[in-house]
């Protein structure tokens, strides 16, 4: 399909031209757009109402996760389940993730093996076979050394399963 898109208004303007083969998601602070690079491959990135790019159109896949956004390079990616929803398939075991908040500011660079989990104040992610959390600022609030796993964060809190390294 040759469909492309752009962005106007509630007023009906166009506020970004018509140059998008995909806008999958959007709020006041941005969009997720994607644009075919000169392989051809389609590749995602994000943008702001005026079309200036807050994150490169350069990555293999970028998804709402939770409060925040997920984008990496290495994701295999199937057609969408439902509209603005796109489900991973497969990602390859070098797949690093990084994280976005809701406004499309950068938490982290895609430093990540995985993001597992997050509440509205802190973020459960993986390194190197390793669990920390990371606050919504991006800090590392609890090291990746002090413990093996995490059971859960709930409800702005952390519930550590102590299972000590070693």
């Amino acid at each position: 399909c040759n469909t492309l898109w752009g962005i106007a208004d509630k007023k009906g303007c166009l506020i970004v031209p018509i140059q998008y083969p995909s806008v999958c998601y959007g709020n006041e602070d941005g969009f997720i757009v994607s644009k075919m690079n000169d392989a051809g491959e389609l590749k995602y990135g994000t943008i702001n109402s005026k079309n200036q790019i807050l994150l490169p159109i350069s990555y293999n896949y970028i998804g709402v996760f939770k409060n925040f956004f997920v984008y990496s390079n290495n994701a295999i990616i199937k057609n969408a389940k439902e509209a603005n929803k796109y489900e991973c398939t497969t990602f390859n075991s070098d797949s690093l993730f990084g994280i976005m908040d809701s406004a499309f500011n950068l938490i982290s660079l895609p430093n990540y093996s995985a993001i597992v989990d997050a509440s509205e104040t802190c973020i459960k992610v993986c390194k190197d076979n390793k669990y920390g959390i990371l606050n919504k600022e991006g800090n590392l609030i609890i090291d990746f050394d002090e413990y093996e796993n995490f059971q859960d964060i709930l409800f702005n809190c952390i519930v550590i399963l102590l299972v000590p390294i070693g």
